[in-house]
């Protein structure tokens, strides 16, 4: 079920995106996944783990997310099936977090990824040294 209203499941306040103007989402590659821009706008079932679940490019984007900010812990785990391993590693970044650990995609969980996805694009940008 969407998460509606001023709070997340378990209590929590909601983690908010960029507040970009093309809507809560910050960074292109979330921005860009109509499925996960829909979750984030609390539209969209979250995405869990089910059995025979056909592989989805929404779920390659958490998995990338989640293994440039430390938390899935192998390359291989980015293939865009959502096993015991995605699951594992979304309940760890909702524990980092202070968010509901459901081990789902959720609406929370995206707006975190995104803002911690963003933050970390902007660190190293700003970490670049300039040319010349």
């Amino acid at each position: 079920m969407p998460v509606s209203g001023p709070t997340a499941p378990g209590g929590t306040t909601p983690v908010t995106g960029s507040g970009s103007a093309a809507g809560p989402l910050g960074t292109k590659a979330f921005k860009n996944d109509a499925k996960l821009a829909k979750i984030a706008a609390g539209t969209a079932e979250p995405i869990g783990r089910r059995a025979g679940a056909p592989k989805n490019e929404s779920v390659k984007t958490v998995q990338l997310a989640l293994f440039s900010l430390n938390v899935l812990a192998s390359r291989s785990g980015i293939d865009g099936a959502f096993g015991p391993k995605t699951e594992v590693a979304l309940k760890a970044f909702q524990a980092q977090k202070g968010i509901a650990q459901i081990g789902k995609i959720d609406t929370a969980t995206v707006k975190a990824l995104d803002k911690a996805s963003l933050e970390q694009v902007s660190t190293l940008k700003a970490a670049t040294l300039p040319q010349g």
